[in-house]
């Protein structure tokens, strides 16, 4: 009976594995990948190009199907939402290139022996030709333009319910195709 169990155990077993061991089976080494987690900045790229086009195309079919329906008021409240989207996801790229380009130096500096403080006598915050240090100014005037960029998008939105006087439903709809591409977007990262 012994030689039986002991014949069925080697040959269950794996080679190179002890068949008298009692210890769980080794968890798989190479996992599969998380797709977000593994996202390349060339893959980042190319998912917001196609949330951008994704945006202009259906919101331009809506705006046509609702100018043949309701008329071209609901149709230019369409085109003005989804133009403002698709805009957004054109600025949320440039704002997601400022950061992995200001993460990058930062981890340049840390490489070289740890972060750098700007000089003090030196205006623009750091110095181009060290390549180590960190300028502040950049972060100040990209929250500046971020704020003047939403200020033109709410001139803009409050410029289309006046003179176009459409639904805002059209416009709200618009406005969300941007929140929709993005998801369809995602959802197709992780089905790959």
């Amino acid at each position: 009976m012994t030689d039986l169990s002991n014949s069925l155990s080697a040959s269950v077993s794996k080679p190179g594995s002890n068949p008298d061991s009692n210890s769980a089976p080794n968890p798989d080494p190479n996992p599969d990948p998380n797709p977000i987690i593994d996202l390349t900045e060339e893959r980042l790229e190319a998912m917001l190009r196609r949330a951008i086009w994704n945006t202009l195309i259906l919101g331009g079919g809506a705006a046509l199907v609702l100018w043949n329906l309701s008329g071209w008021r609901n149709a230019a409240m369409m085109a003005t939402g989804a133009a403002v989207s698709a805009v957004s996801i054109l600025e949320w790229r440039r704002l997601i290139h400022f950061i992995n380009r200001a993460m990058d130096k930062d981890g340049r500096a840390m490489e070289k022996g740890g972060p750098v403080e700007p000089d003090a006598g030196d205006a623009g915050g750091g110095n181009a030709d060290s390549g180590r240090k960190l300028t502040p100014r950049g972060g100040f005037m990209a929250a500046v333009s971020l704020v003047l960029r939403l200020t033109v998008f709410a001139a803009v939105i409050y410029g289309s319910l006046k003179c176009f006087r459409g639904s805002t439903l059209a416009l709200l709809f618009g406005l969300s195709l941007a929140m929709l591409a993005m998801l369809w977007e995602a959802i197709r990262l992780l089905r790959d």
